[in-house]
């Protein structure tokens, strides 16, 4: 059974929950000792010895921490990046159903080899799709509205630069370069 560590409140001492032979569960630790031979190891409880002063140090630098990636996630939300647990939505491509919303549960660190950054979707019902990140839009309430403008906006300033394309071949001048 793979342990899984977690961090003492007061100290930050990496220690894990065991079980003892009685079904009681305990905050232990790993101890190490180099002797002639190689290296033991054993748990033991974990006895916290963090004075107050440290144990405030303790969850300050934590605070700290949680704040520095709070104002990363904002920042990269107002960039427009797509990050894990934002919900996204699927507006173009053929192997993913255009129209699903999804959570975010992966994000590739660096691009494939065709230079296409990956990400994966879980939608409601536990489905779990791998698409581009070009293919998906941040989703919010009204999102849908938003979208349908700008498409809206695109194609009128499409059209207004094709009708003057028109005009002007119609007209014949020549363009100056």
């Amino acid at each position: 059974m793979q342990k899984k560590y977690v961090h003492c409140n007061k100290c930050g001492c990496e220690c894990f929950w065991d079980t003892n032979r009685n079904g009681k569960r305990y905050l232990a630790q790993r101890n190490e000792r180099d002797y002639e031979g190689g290296t033991g190891t054993w748990k033991s409880p974990h006895y916290c010895t963090a004075t107050p002063e440290e144990a405030a140090a303790y969850q300050a630098s934590i605070q700290r921490w949680k704040d520095e990636q709070a104002q990363i996630v904002a920042k990269a939300l107002a960039d427009g990046e797509i990050i894990v647990g934002q919900t996204v939505k699927v507006r173009r491509g053929r192997k993913v159903p255009i129209g699903i919303i999804g959570i975010v549960f992966w994000v590739a660190e660096e691009p494939d080899h065709f230079g296409v950054m990956k990400i994966g979707i879980k939608t409601e019902t536990g489905e779990k799709h791998f698409l581009a990140q070009s293919n998906v839009e941040f989703y919010f309430d009204g999102a849908d509205e938003l979208y349908e403008s700008r498409i809206a906006a695109e194609k009128a300033e499409a059209k207004e630069r094709r009708k003057a394309r028109k005009e002007f071949i119609a007209s014949g001048e020549e363009e100056e370069i």
